[in-house]
């Protein structure tokens, strides 16, 4: 038998994350963060959207991102 994920929501692809992450770093020259909405609005610009075709919310990418 496999194993694995038995049904449910398909889990977030892990360039998405990798994208998510990438966009929450600081800026190094100003050092400031962008916003959960500003990571998922530059996401929909990259082409990443949401299972649903739209844009992320921002409760998703603070999952996507974890604790912080």
């Amino acid at each position: 038998s496999e194993r694995g994920r038995c049904g449910g929501r398909k889990p977030v692809p892990p360039a998405v994350i990798a994208e998510a992450r990438r966009l929450a770093r600081p800026n190094p020259k100003t050092g400031q963060k962008r916003s959960l909405r500003q990571i998922a609005a530059e996401l929909a610009a990259l082409g990443y959207l949401s299972p649903s075709g739209g844009v992320y919310d921002a409760g998703s990418i603070s999952h996507m991102l974890g604790p912080r």
